[in-house]
C-alpha cells in the first residue's frame, strides 16, 4: 500500500498527557477498599476498534496522543484499507516524534509488530509508536504504572465474587447480548426439534401409506419367481408330442435368436395365456397321450392338414381314454362370465404383450479395406452401447427414432386370444426374421391387473444384443395402485406433512420479509442468506418438488383410469381400437419410467432432511457435538480425502488392469472403484480374484488392505476422535441437556404467562445496539441497577439470573479447549521453554557465586588467596572462609540480610522447578512423549544440580 507521508512538524506527541475519568458507585466497605473494582472509562473521542482501544487503555495513551495518531494514520491511509505500508512507518513515526529514527530501531519495531505480512493496522501502529525511544524516555513510568494498574484490575476482576461483580463492577453489554443470542438460538433449536420429528414422521407415513412397498414387493417377487422357475424351454421331451416335464433353460439362458423364440413359445406365452384348470402330472400326461395329432398341431397353431407320414411313430394314438378333461365349477366361478383369463390365479393380463425392438445402423466397417473385405463381406453395424450388463433404471429408455422401423414393427400379442393364435403369430414373426443381427435390444412389456388389491403391475423384459455376440437380460416390474388414497389415514398423513412444509415456508417468508423491511431488498437478502436459512429453503424446494411430482402422478392415474374404464375382458386386446391400445401402452410405459424417478427423489429427500436435523442439533450444546466435530474436522477430512482419493484411484486403476478382462465388476474404472470399496469393507470373493493368478492378486490385495484399510482408515478415525476430544472439552460440565432445556423453556413460559418475568426477546430488543458491526468493543458495563433501568419491567431476580448466566457464558467462551495433538505440541513448547529457564537459572546461580567471590575478595585479607571463579567446586569450598570471617566480625549486617534473602529465593526456586519438572514428566507420559529423566544427581531435566553451599544461611 502506498500512502502520503504524514506531515506534523511542530506537533510532536512526546510529552503529551494521559486523561482518565473515574466513575464510582455506592459500595460496601470491603469493595471500596479496592478502588480498582470501580467502573473506569477511558475517554477517546475518535471511534477506535476494539484492538486499538485496548492498546490505548493498556499503555495509558492520552486522548490527545490517540487523536493525533489517528489523524496521522488516516492521512497516510489513502485507500481506506485500515493499514499502512511499513515503508511509510518511518515517516509517520518521525513526524509524530519530531525526531529522526535510527535504522536499527526501525528494524526492531518492524520485527516486533509486523504481523500482517508487510502492513500495520492502527493498533499495531500505536504499539510501534509507544515503543520508540523518544516516547518511552518520557512516558516509561506512566506506561509501567498503567500496565500495572490494568493487570491488577484484571486480576481483581477475576477474583471478585460474581454477585459483587454484577452489583458494583458490571459486565459488558456485548456479553449480555451474546448470551441472549446464544440462549435464544438454543431455545429455537429445542423448539424446532419436535417440528423436525413431525416433519420426518409424517413423511414416513406418507410414503408408507401411498407406496405400500411390502405389497408391491410380494407381487413383484411372485412374477419374477414365476419367470425364473416356470417360463422355461429346452425340454428333454419331444415337444409338442409329449408333455414337457424337465427343462434346462430359462430367460437368462437366451443367447441366440432361436432361444428367444423358444422361450416365447414354450415359456412366456403358456404362463400368461390361461389354458384351463391345471391337473396333476400323471393325469396331464394321460390326457396329452389321448390327444390326436391333429389336436396337438392345433394347440401349437399349426394347420391340422399338415400331418406326419407315420402317425404311429408319434405314440399319440390310443383306442380309448380313461378319462376326459373337465374344469371344476370353482374354476368357472373364479374366471367369471365372460371368462377372464388369468395367470398366477390372481392376475389378469390387460391389453396383451407389446414387443418392440431398437435397430442398429448399418455403417461402413471401421477396419482397413485391404484386409477387411477379405475377412468379412457382409454388413457392419454401429457398436452397441451395452457391452456390459446395463443398470435396471436405464433399460426403460429407448431411442424412439430407432424403433418401429421397417421389418421391425412394434407387435402386440392380444390378450384374450386363443393360445394357438398367439403361437401362430410368433411363428410368423420368426419366419419373417423379426429378430436379426441388426437388433440392438428387444423390449417386451405386459400389464397385469390384480383386482383383489387394485394393483396394476407393469412388467418389462429387456434383451440387449451386444456386438460381442452375448445377450444381456434385464427384468423389471413396477406396481401402480389405481387408488392411492385407500383410507382416511392417507389424507391425514398428507395433511400433516403439507402443513409442516407450509409452516416452514411461511416462517422463512416472514423472516426474509422482516429483513427486507428493515434493511432493504439487497442488504436484507444478504443478511438473511445464512447457512441455516439456506438449509431451510433447500428443504422447502425439495418438498415442493415432491408435491409437484405427486400431482403429476395423480393426473396420470386419472388418465389411466379413463383408459381402463373403456377396456373389456371379452374383447381381444382389451380394446377394440388399436390406437387406444397403443396409447395405453405408451402411458403405462411413461408412468413406469417416472415411477423410478419419483422413488429416487423420495429416497433423496430424507438425505436432504438430514441437513435440517444437523441445523437443529447445532443449536443444542450436547446435540451439537456431532455437527461441531464434523465442522471442525472438515478441513482435515478434505485434505485427508485428497490423499486417500488419489491412492484409492491408483489401486482401482491397478485392479481394473489386473482383473478387468476376467471379472465384470472391474471391467470399467467406475465399476472398479465401486468393487474396490467393497473389498475395503470386507465384501469380496477371493476365489474370483485368484482366477487371474495367485501372486498378482495377493500382492494387490495385501498392499490395498494394509495401506488403505489398516493405516489410512485408522488415521481418519484418529483425526475425528482428536477433534471430538477438543469439542467435548469446550462443552463444559454445566452444558444443558435436552430435557433440562425443555424444562427451562416450560418454566420461562409459565412465569411469562403469570406475569412474573419478561421474555428474553424483549430484553434483547431494548438493549443498546449502537455497537459497531463486526467490532470487538465490549460496550458499556452494566450493573444490576443499570440493567433494570435499561429494560423496563425487568425484576431484580431475573436481572440477577440473566447477568450471572451471562458472566458464566463469558467465562465459558474465554476458555480454550485443545485437542490431544495440540496438547502434545504445547507440552513440547513447555519443555523447550523449561530447558531455557533451567539454563537461565544456572546462569543466575553462577552469577551469584561470582558475586560471593567478589565480596570475599573485597572484605577478606590481602594475603588470602582469591577463589578461582572459573571452577565452581573450588569456589564453593573457599567461600565459607571469608563468609565466617565476615559474620564473626559483624562488619556488614546488611550483607548478611541480603544473602539470606537471596538464599531463601533460591530455595523457593528449587522447590518450584522440582514441582514443575515432575508435572511435566507426568504430562509427557500421558501424551506418549519421551521422558525427560528423573531428578537425580543430574538435576532439573538433565541440567546440573545445584549443590547446597556451605555458607547457607540455614545454619
Amino acid at each position: 500500500m502506498k500512502g502520503k507521508r504524514s506531515s506534523l512538524k511542530g506537533k510532536s506527541l512526546v510529552g503529551a498527557s494521559c486523561t482518565h475519568v473515574r466513575v464510582g458507585d455506592e459500595m460496601p466497605a470491603a469493595v471500596q477498599s479496592a478502588p480498582n473494582l470501580a467502573h473506569s472509562i477511558t475517554i477517546v473521542p475518535l471511534a477506535l476498534d476494539a484492538a486499538a482501544a485496548d492498546v490505548v487503555r493498556r499503555l495509558g495513551i492520552s486522548t490527545e496522543d490517540a487523536n493525533r495518531c489517528k489523524n496521522a494514520f488516516l492521512e497516510a491511509d489513502t485507500d481506506k484499507s485500515g493499514s499502512v505500508d511499513l515503508k511509510e512507518l518511518r515517516g509517520l513515526l518521525e513526524s509524530l516524534t519530531d525526531k529522526l529514527l535510527e535504522d536499527d530501531e526501525l528494524r526492531s519495531l518492524t520485527a516486533r509488530f509486523d504481523k500482517m505480512n508487510g502492513v500495520l493496522d492502527f493498533a499495531g501502529f500505536l504499539e510501534a509508536f509507544c515503543s520508540t525511544e523518544s516516547y518511552e524516555s518520557l512516558h516509561l513510568a506512566k506506561m509501567i504504572k498503567s500496565l500495572g494498574n490494568q493487570t491488577r484490575k484484571d486480576i481483581e476482576h477475576t477474583l471478585v465474587d460474581p454477585d459483587q461483580r454484577i452489583r458494583f463492577v458490571g459486565i459488558p453489554v456485548r456479553s449480555i447480548r451474546t448470551y441472549l443470542d446464544d440462549e435464544l438460538e438454543q431455545m429455537a433449536a429445542c423448539l424446532s426439534l419436535p417440528f423436525v420429528v413431525i416433519l420426518f414422521v409424517s413423511f414416513c407415513c406418507v410414503v408408507a401409506y401411498h407406496s405400500r412397498l411390502h405389497i408391491v414387493y410380494a407381487q413383484k417377487y411372485a412374477i419374477m419367481h414365476d419367470l425364473d422357475e416356470n417360463a422355461v424351454f429346452a425340454y428333454a421331451e419331444n415337444i409338442p408330442f409329449e408333455p414337457g416335464r424337465m427343462s434346462s433353460k430359462n430367460l437368462y439362458n437366451v443367447n441366440k435368436f432361436a432361444d428367444f423364440w423358444s422361450w416365447m413359445d414354450l415359456g412366456l406365452v403358456p404362463r400368461l395365456w390361461d389354458s384351463g384348470w391345471a391337473m396333476s402330472e400323471a393325469r396331464r400326461n394321460t390326457l396329452e397321450r389321448c390327444k390326436s395329432v391333429d389336436e396337438l398341431f392345433q394347440d401349437f397353431g399349426w394347420n391340422a392338414s399338415a400331418q406326419p407320414a407315420d402317425k404311429n411313430a408319434l405314440l399319440n394314438s390310443t383306442s380309448s381314454c380313461p378319462e376326459e378333461r373337465l374344469d371344476p365349477d370353482i374354476y368357472q366361478k373364479w374366471s367369471g362370465e365372460p371368462n377372464t383369463p388369468s395367470h398366477l390365479w390372481f392376475l389378469s393380463m390387460v391389453g396383451g404383450i407389446r414387443m418392440q425392438q431398437e435397430m442398429s445402423e448399418v455403417v461402413t466397417c471401421p477396419g482397413d479395406p485391404s484386409y477387411n473385405s477379405r475377412l468379412h463381406s457382409g454388413y457392419c453395424i454401429s457398436p452397441s452401447e451395452h457391452w456390459l450388463l446395463p443398470e435396471p433404471w436405464s433399460t426403460l429408455y429407448m431411442d424412439k427414432t430407432k424403433i418401429n422401423s421397417r421389418g421391425a414393427e412394434t407387435v402386440i400379442l392380444l390378450s384374450g386370444s386363443p393360445q394357438a393364435e398367439v403361437k401362430a403369430q410368433l411363428r410368423d414373426l420368426e419366419n419373417r426374421a423379426w429378430l436379426s443381427p441388426l437388433t440392438k435390444q428387444v423390449a417386451i412389456m405386459w400389464t397385469s391387473y390384480n383386482a383383489h388389491i387394485d394393483l396394476l403391475m407393469v412388467c418389462h423384459v429387456h434383451i440387449f444384443v451386444s456386438t460381442s455376440g452375448h445377450f444381456h437380460q434385464v427384468v423389471s416390474a413396477t406396481g401402480l395402485f389405481l387408488q392411492p388414497y385407500d383410507g382416511w389415514w392417507c389424507y391425514a398423513a398428507d395433511a400433516m406433512w403439507v402443513l409442516s412444509m407450509m409452516h416452514l415456508l411461511f416462517g422463512e417468508a416472514k423472516a426474509i420479509w422482516r429483513h427486507w423491511m428493515r434493511d432493504g431488498v439487497l442488504k436484507g437478502t444478504k443478511r438473511y442468506a445464512t447457512i441455516s436459512n439456506l438449509v431451510d429453503w433447500f428443504n422447502i424446494f425439495a418438498g415442493m418438488t415432491i408435491c409437484a411430482v405427486w400431482a403429476i402422478h395423480l393426473q396420470e392415474l386419472a388418465e389411466l383410469k379413463g383408459y381402463l374404464q373403456q377396456a373389456s375382458v371379452d374383447v381381444p386386446g382389451s380394446w377394440g381400437v388399436a390406437q387406444t391400445r397403443s396409447r395405453y401402452f405408451e402411458l403405462v410405459h411413461d408412468m413406469a419410467s417416472k415411477y423410478e424417478t419419483r422413488f429416487k427423489l423420495l429416497a433423496a429427500y430424507p438425505l436432504i432432511l438430514v441437513t435440517k436435523v444437523f441445523q437443529v442439533c447445532s443449536g443444542q450444546p450436547r446435540l451439537a457435538l456431532v455437527t461441531k466435530t464434523i465442522a471442525m474436522a472438515l478441513t482435515d477430512i478434505i485434505h485427508f480425502g485428497l490423499v486417500f482419493g488419489a491412492v484409492f484411484a491408483l489401486f482401482a486403476e491397478t485392479a481394473m488392469l489386473l482383473f478387468g478382462a476376467d471379472l465384470e465388476e472391474f471391467a470399467t474404472f467406475s465399476r472398479s472403484c465401486d468393487s474396490s470399496f467393497h473389498v475395503l469393507i470386507g465384501d469380496f470373493d477371493w476365489k474370483a480374484f485368484k482366477t487371474i493368478g495367485q501372486v498378482p492378486a495377493a500382492i494387490w490385495f495385501w498392499c490395498f488392505i494394509w495401506l488403505l484399510n489398516l493405516v489410512m482408515f485408522n488415521m481418519l478415525l484418529v483425526m475425528i476422535m482428536d477433534v471430538y476430544t477438543e469439542t467435548r472439552g469446550s462443552l463444559g460440565s454445566n452444558a444443558e441437556t435436552l430435557w433440562s432445556q425443555a424444562y427451562e423453556i416450560y418454566r420461562r413460559w409459565k412465569e411469562l404467562k403469570a406475569g412474573r418475568r419478561v421474555s428474553l426477546n424483549y430484553i434483547q430488543s431494548v438493549l443498546p445496539i449502537n455497537l459497531p458491526e463486526g467490532s470487538k468493543d465490549p460496550g458499556p458495563l452494566f450493573t444490576i441497577h443499570t440493567f433494570m433501568e435499561q429494560v423496563p419491567g425487568l425484576q431484580k431476580w431475573q436481572a440477577r439470573r440473566v447477568m450471572l448466566n451471562a458472566l458464566q457464558h463469558m467465562d465459558q467462551l474465554s476458555k480454550q479447549s485443545q485437542s490431544l495433538a495440540e496438547a502434545a505440541i504445547r507440552i513440547q513448547v513447555i519443555s523447550t521453554r523449561l530447558d531455557e529457564v533451567h539454563e537461565s537459572v544456572g546462569s543466575l546461580m553462577y552469577m551469584a557465586n561470582l558475586t560471593a567471590s567478589f565480596i570475599s575478595h573485597k572484605f577478606g585479607k590481602d594475603e588470602e588467596k582469591e577463589p578461582k571463579v572459573s571452577d565452581r567446586s573450588v569456589m564453593e569450598t573457599e567461600v565459607p572462609a571469608w563468609f565466617e570471617k565476615a559474620s564473626s566480625q559483624k562488619q556488614q549486617p546488611e550483607l548478611l540480610e541480603c544473602l539470606a534473602r537471596i538464599e531463601a529465593r533460591f530455595d523457593r526456586l528449587d522447590s518450584q522447578m522440582t514441582n514443575l519438572d515432575s508435572r511435566l514428566t507426568v504430562m509427557q507420559k500421558s501424551t506418549g512423549l519421551p521422558p525427560r529423566g528423573d531428578l537425580g544427581e543430574a538435576g532439573y531435566c538433565g541440567a546440573p544440580k545445584r549443590a547446597q553451599p556451605e555458607w547457607s544461611m540455614k545454619g
